[in-house]
C-alpha cells in the first residue's frame, strides 16, 4: 500500500477547492488531518473555542483509505463521532454539480456548530464558576464555624452544679 500523504497535503482536486472555497470565507482550515492512514480531508478551526468544529471526509480520500465499504460508510464516521468530531460527507458528484449548494450548506453546519459549543463553553464556565462559588462557601462555613468553636467559652457552672463536696465521716 501507498503511504498515507503528509499532513497538510490534499489527496484530489474537490479537497483543494473545498479547502480554498472555505479559506475563502474566512474559515481556518487545515487539510489531511490526522496521524493514521486515515485522514480527515479537510477540518474547519475556530481559534476562539480552540478546537475543530466540523470535519469534511471527501468521497475519493474515503475510498483510497478504506478496504471496506462498511469500514468506510459505517465504522469510521461512528468512530469518528464517538471521539468529539462532527463530520460533512462531501461527494464529488455533489461538488461538481453545484458547488455553491455543497459550500452552503457547510457553512450553514458549520456556523450552527460554533455557535452550539459556544454556549456549551459558557455553559461549562457557568458551571464552574458556581461549583467554585459554592465550595468557597463551605470552605467560608468551615471556618466560620471552626473560630466559633475557638471563640466558645465554656458556661460557668450553675450553683446547683456547685454542690460542696462530700466531707468523709469522722
Amino acid at each position: 500500500p501507498k503511504a498515507p500523504p503528509e499532513r497538510g497535503l490534499l489527496t484530489g482536486n474537490v479537497e483543494a477547492e473545498l479547502a480554498a472555497e472555505l479559506k475563502a470565507r474566512v474559515y481556518d482550515v487545515e487539510t489531511n488531518l490526522g496521524n493514521t492512514e486515515y485522514k480527515i480531508s479537510v477540518a474547519i478551526y475556530d481559534k476562539k473555542l480552540d478546537r475543530y468544529i466540523l470535519g469534511m471526509e471527501c468521497d475519493y480520500a474515503a475510498y483510497r483509505s478504506s478496504k471496506s465499504m462498511l469500514e468506510r460508510d459505517v465504522y469510521r464516521p461512528k468512530f469518528l463521532e464517538s471521539r468529539g468530531w462532527k463530520i460533512f460527507r462531501v461527494w464529488s458528484r455533489d461538488w461538481w454539480n453545484d458547488k455553491t449548494s455543497v459550500i452552503s450548506q457547510i457553512t450553514r453546519l458549520a456556523d450552527r456548530l460554533r455557535q452550539d459549543y459556544a454556549e456549551e463553553a459558557a455553559y461549562q464556565k457557568k458551571l464552574i464558576v458556581d461549583a467554585q462559588k459554592a465550595a468557597a462557601k463551605v470552605e467560608s462555613e468551615k471556618q466560620a464555624a471552626a473560630a466559633l468553636k475557638k471563640a466558645a467559652v465554656k458556661p460557668e457552672a450553675t450553683p446547683a452544679d456547685k454542690k460542696p463536696a462530700a466531707k468523709a465521716p469522722p
